[in-house]
């Protein structure tokens, strides 16, 4: 349960991120989305936190206030990028609806983008099919000539064709055909997030398929989950929906599953305690890989910084399974030439003072003290559970100085992109 105080800040930023201007910017810096964890260090974004503290001065003068707004910029602005690079990647929403917990109300956000007569027949139908509403699909239906239906027919390189297949037929009433591409569609949806989809292909769908699609749907964010170690609120949601559709014996097998997927909704439902439980249980049976894809996927339910409340506890999370991993796994992990630099990777591009010449020297000194109780914000603009956790994977010996020696080349990288790589090294003398 959101208190007042959190309900309050979320209505305030998902209200002021409908300011046109705002919204604009936010959507300018969804180009190169596909770095969705980084966006939030580029130039682009800053113009957008600029202008939130502009536009929040005006509304209020209380310092702590303006604070608790700003941390759900990046949250609400990602689901915003986030929504357009699924939904419609050729449309510029000017109107977001939101539910009271600060996140998109796609079906809401949907119709009203629908009811634009200013966006194309084609494009509206799309939208429209993504979420399978129905009641819109047959009024663009009629609105289209025979040529934009044949688009649809015959387009092969469309994203979604399996989706928009299945309404085509649906219109044309060859229901027989349609149930042919019922399994491609069911992958589609799941494959991109498409709750509504799979919420309405569950209420036209036979019982006797049922179980059979979910497991489709699970096996897709089983791999997904273990490959990426990362899922989107969406997907979570779907998780939970597929689980609930499988026979009761399927439900054990994928309950007991050694995935990072079935502990990932677990986690993901705030029961941290079960989450512990349940783990203590499982880890003398996972895999070395499987605890590695556990270990990303807490790492980055922390670091995405995606949570409309940022939950620190996933920091605590971490430190916690670590220490319950039994020691050969521990140095199996460590042995591996990526895996803490991976850690690494991502904590540079978030803040990447990590490589200056000053936080390099004084690592050591970092790694070995203990923070002041009441500090909140340490050198370099790194609060207090960043530093922590960094002291943490230096002490474990998961992060070690060679490893962010060998990460330096990663900053440059990143840097040399956004053409501020000789400017850096100038002025701020970058390691050698």
């Amino acid at each position: 349960m959101l208190s007042l105080q959190n309900m309050t800040v979320i209505k305030i930023i998902t209200t002021m991120c409908n300011n046109q201007q705002l919204q604009s910017l936010i959507i300018d810096s969804h180009e190169g989305f596909e770095n969705r964890m980084y966006s939030k260090t580029g130039r682009k974004f800053k113009a957008v936190q600029d202008l939130a503290n502009e536009l929040i001065s005006k509304m209020c003068n209380c310092t702590r206030f303006k604070e608790l707004i700003l941390e759900l910029l990046w949250p609400v602005s990602y689901r915003i990028m986030f929504w357009i690079s699924v939904y419609a990647p050729f449309i510029k929403p000017t109107t977001f609806y939101w539910t009271d917990r600060g996140r998109i109300d796609n079906v809401a956000t949907a119709k009203y983008i629908l009811r634009n007569e200013k966006v194309s027949v084609r494009e509206r139908f799309k939208l429209a099919c993504k979420l399978c509403l129905s009641t819109e699909i047959r009024e663009i239906w009629s609105e289209m000539t025979d040529e934009d239906r044949t688009y649809f027919q015959y387009r092969k390189r469309e994203t979604f064709r399996p989706l928009l297949l299945f309404w085509v037929y649906t219109m044309k009433g060859s229901d027989y055909i349609r149930e042919l591409y019922m399994p491609d569609i069911f992958e589609c949806a799941t494959k991109f997030g498409l709750l509504e989809a799979i919420k309405y292909f569950f209420s036209i769908m036979p019982d006797h398929l049922k179980n059979d699609m979910a497991a489709l749907g699970e096996d897709h964010l089983h791999k997904k989950a273990d490959t990426t170690c990362f899922l989107e609120e969406d997907e979570v949601d779907i998780g939970y929906l597929l689980f609930s559709q499988l026979w009761d014996s399927n439900k054990l097998i994928s309950f007991h599953f050694d995935s990072a997927s079935t502990l990932s909704l677990i986690l993901h439902s705030s029961e941290h305690k079960f989450f512990l439980e349940e783990l203590a249980q499982r880890l003398p049976f996972m895999s070395t890989a499987s605890t590695e894809s556990l270990l990303y996927l807490l790492f980055y339910s922390y670091h995405s910084e995606m949570k409309v409340m940022k939950d620190r506890d996933y920091c605590k999370l971490f430190m916690d399974v670590w220490r319950t991993v039994p020691a050969s796994v521990r140095n199996s992990l460590i042995a591996k030439p990526n895996f803490g630099r991976h850690f690494l990777k991502v904590m540079i591009k978030r803040e990447f003072r990590y490589l200056l010449r000053e936080a390099s020297n004084n690592i050591d000194e970092y790694a070995a003290s203990t923070l002041a109780p009441n500090t909140s914000v340490t050198p370099h603009c790194f609060d207090e559970s960043d530093w922590e956790f960094l002291n943490f994977l230096i002490e474990e010996g998961i992060a070690t100085i060679p490893s962010l020696t060998k990460s330096r080349s990663v900053l440059l990288n990143f840097l040399e992109g956004k053409g501020i790589q000789r400017l850096l090294e100038k002025s701020l003398n970058i390691c050698n």
